[in-house]
């Protein structure tokens, strides 16, 4: 019996560069920094949940 098998699958890979690299880099980036500052202001001074702010960061970054 002969059969075929096709597969089709995507595959997506996205790197917002949060963290850094202790061999690559000593300090963090510039952009490591505003977004750290950006969301301790949101969590800290607008009472948002990381979680609101995750989904905040997803639509506008």
């Amino acid at each position: 019996q002969n059969s075929e098998l096709e597969l089709h699958f995507n595959v997506s890979f996205q790197d917002n560069s949060l963290v850094y690299d202790d061999d690559k880099e000593k300090e963090p980036n510039q952009r490591q920094l505003i977004l750290h500052a950006l969301i301790l202001y949101m969590h800290e001074e607008r009472g948002m949940s990381y979680r609101k702010i995750t989904k905040w960061l997803k639509i506008f970054l």
